[in-house]
């Protein structure tokens, strides 16, 4: 192995890696649940891609992070990724009530580590500008795991909910992340109306530190 590493190696320290896992996030949880509704959140097709989303993410931080953070993240992923398919095996167990805790947990700290990543001190690249929309969803994808998690514990927690498939939570999720609020699905318990309030909070913040960073970021003198 050479210093600057294998193909491999060098394929995910780049940015493109960013570029990768923002298609592998649309297609997994967007693009594949609205065409197969009926599949749920613990098909095992979806926890295919799911486990693609997480495999490539901790290859992404852990080339990019130059920090024991991103170690941590990185192992923490394919840890998830054991726990869906163990809760995938035995959907009665304890571990298919906390899958969506620890899958709500991993994904905002994956979001994290790559926001980190994109709004590093250089060039603002196309990839980049991917990685950060990348974030965004893994924000969305976090709460809306968090959504389900507190679902199950409290059944009354929402009101709205209809035949539960699988855009049900990402849709509420993304709807209260950018502020839309159709209103279709509300929050009631404490709980849920704290996590509602969190979430357009970082929607509205995360997106004006973007933009600025990004704005600081391009007018820096090319070096």
């Amino acid at each position: 192995m050479t210093a600057a590493g294998t193909p491999f190696t060098r394929f995910w320290r780049a940015d493109r890696s960013l570029s990768v896992l923002l298609v592998l996030l649309v297609f997994s949880d967007l693009i594949l649940p609205a065409i197969a509704p009926a599949r749920g959140s613990r098909d095992p097709l979806s926890g295919a891609f799911f486990s693609c989303v997480l495999i490539a993410g901790a290859a992404s931080v852990w080339q990019h992070a130059r920090r024991l953070i991103g170690r941590v993240v990185a192992l923490v992923c394919l840890g998830v990724v054991v726990v869906w398919w163990l809760a995938w095996f035995d959907p009665a167990g304890a571990l298919a009530e906390w899958r969506p805790a620890s899958t709500a947990v991993v994904l905002a700290l994956l979001a994290v580590v790559v926001v980190t990543s994109v709004l590093r001190a250089g060039t603002v690249t196309r990839h980049q500008i991917e990685g950060a929309i990348a974030a965004f969803l893994l924000l969305g994808l976090a709460w809306a795991n968090a959504y389900e998690w507190l679902a199950l514990h409290d059944p009354a927690a929402f009101r709205g909910l209809g035949t539960a498939d699988a855009m049900q939570w990402p849709y509420y999720s993304f709807v209260t992340l950018t502020t839309v609020g159709y209103g279709d699905i509300t929050p009631v318990s404490p709980g849920a109306r704290s996590l509602a309030v969190s979430e357009a909070l970082t929607g509205q913040m995360y997106v004006a530190i973007l933009i600025s960073r990004l704005v600081a970021l391009s007018l820096q003198p090319k070096k």
